[in-house]
């Protein structure tokens, strides 16, 4: 029989997951790439952020099969907590079309709220490789490549921006080019600056400190325009004359199921948080853009840049069951 002391130990005990229930964070935004990388980086400021205008948020990280373990997660969601899911290029307009099944919808299971930020890819190589090849500069690249075949090109795997530009790029200029995929930009990165890839179509948020370094040579940037972070370097189409607009961006949605009220209450609490000029600042010294569209502006964006990926994801032939 329990003594007085060890019903009052056991009633205790009893609370405790109570408690830690009650003071759990109940917002939390799921990021469906490995931590340490730009967008994760970008999403913990904006939730340290929340934490201190608004209310305590967790970060977490779901990443794998091409992020669309941590979409499911998050176009699933039940229960008390607010989930909200940093979608991508990749995730949202890329993935549509490259997976037989990706286990969500983007219309049906999502609720844009804010286009977070942009950046641009940019074609980075070896400063080694420009002295073994004496290539000097983009157009001098191109020349290169059409007399080489199978020349290996890194990616942070199938459907990356990086492979959707390297495709956009071969299709563009008729280009012999050899696909080797890694899981995630940064693994890219290194086997580029280890010499066993050529050239890597990185997003500038995670080039720009081995650029700023030295350790890496921007040839062109893959947008419409020149970076302020990289002043000198030219736009592929500054040099070639064609088209070619191949960025990274992300932002926040929430799932089907929030309110009305909910999704404004957020949306206003992203752009408050998003309009602090420090916090703007610290993205932007990154190497990307803070982007101000929300709502159906945000949902039409993604359905454009839908239809741009459509055609360059049939064009590489990829497809994943």
């Amino acid at each position: 029989m329990l003594s007085r002391r060890g019903i009052l130990a056991l009633g205790a005990l009893s609370l405790l997951p109570l408690s830690a229930l009650a003071a759990r964070p109940r917002v939390r935004f799921v990021v469906p790439h490995p931590a340490g990388g730009p967008l994760d980086l970008t999403t913990r400021l904006i939730a340290d952020a929340v934490g201190a205008k608004f209310e305590k948020a967790l970060v977490e990280n779901r990443p794998g099969a091409g992020g669309t373990i941590g979409m499911r997660r998050v176009a699933r969601a039940k229960g008390r907590d607010t989930q909200f899911v940093v979608g991508s290029v990749a995730t949202l307009a890329v993935n549509p079309h490259l997976f037989a099944d990706t286990g969500y919808d983007v219309k049906r299971d999502f609720r844009p709220l804010r286009l977070v930020a942009s950046m641009p890819n940019v074609l980075v190589v070896r400063p080694a490789f420009l002295k073994e090849t004496g290539v000097q500069d983009f157009r001098g690249f191109l020349d290169w490549l059409r007399t080489q075949k199978a020349v290996p090109y890194a990616t942070g795997g199938v459907g990356s921006g990086a492979h959707m530009a390297s495709v956009l790029l071969a299709k563009t200029f008729g280009l012999d080019l050899l696909h080797v995929p890694f899981q995630g930009a940064g693994p890219a990165q290194h086997s580029l600056l280890s010499g066993r890839t050529t050239f890597l179509f990185d997003n500038l948020q995670n080039a720009l400190a081995p650029i700023q370094a030295g350790q890496l040579t921007a040839l062109a940037v893959a947008s419409t325009k020149r970076s302020p972070h990289l002043p000198d370097v030219p736009t592929v189409a500054e040099v070639t004359g064609e088209a070619f607009d191949i960025g990274t961006w992300y932002g926040i949605l929430g799932n089907a199921a929030l309110s009305n009220e909910d999704a404004a209450l957020w949306t206003e609490r992203l752009r408050t948080v998003l309009s602090d000029a420090e916090l703007r600042a610290r993205i932007e010294k990154t190497g990307a853009e803070v982007a101000d569209l929300e709502g159906e502006d945000f949902a039409r964006f993604i359905e454009q840049e839908s239809a741009k990926y459509a055609e360059i994801v049939r064009f590489s032939g990829a497809k994943v069951e």
